[in-house]
């Protein structure tokens, strides 16, 4: 996996960068477990004047892919679980159905992995068109907030980002949202 993520950050200044963010931004979005940010920023940093083009590359590669794991979801996740012998909780769904819109947002914005929201959603069945909206907001403000920190600070970006992870900033942040959602989810849970 290490020699993978080194392959992607080198790629930056290859002549198939581009490509390969758009790829790598669908296929984060349903499967694979490497998240675009590993190409953006090293290209970005690479010519700060594309860095909003390289987001917005990103931020639709990215709504395409959860439309594609949204879509696996829809037509073969019940399938799978029935095969597991399993099945999606009533109480879970209506959760779903009155927070899937945040929660997508948050995955979107978080280190939480959006590939598990995108299939879920449509086992859930959630709207394709507030799946859509929840992600262009989600991913949205992750890649563009990176790409807009790239722009204006250009070099500056790798001192920041050293400041917010030595403080462990989104880590602490990320586990916020996530005790927020599970008490949001269970008192949902126990109301009914």
């Amino acid at each position: 996996m290490e020699a993978l993520i080194q392959f992607i950050e080198d790629s930056a200044s290859s002549e198939f960068a581009v490509l390969l963010l758009l790829i790598l931004s669908i296929a984060e979005s349903f499967f694979f477990p490497i998240p675009p940010d590993i190409l953006l920023i090293p290209l970005a940093l690479l010519n700060p004047k594309n860095a909003l083009l390289y987001g917005f590359i990103v931020v639709i590669g990215s709504i395409f892919g959860g439309i594609i794991g949204h879509q696996l979801g829809n037509k073969f996740g019940r399938k799978i679980l029935s095969t597991l012998r399993l099945a999606p909780n009533k109480k879970i769904e209506t959760v779903f159905d009155k927070y899937g819109f945040w929660a997508i947002v948050v995955a979107g914005i978080t280190p939480i992995p959006y590939k598990i929201f995108s299939i879920s959603a449509g086992i859930m069945h959630y709207q394709i068109k507030l799946f859509i909206l929840a992600s262009l907001v989600g991913r949205g403000v992750r890649f563009f907030s990176i790409a807009l920190a790239i722009y204006f600070l250009g070099e500056q970006f790798n001192a920041l980002i050293d400041t917010l992870l030595n403080g462990r900033l989104a880590l602490s942040m990320s586990l916020a949202i996530i005790l927020f959602m599970i008490a949001l989810a269970v008192n949902e849970y126990f109301k009914e």
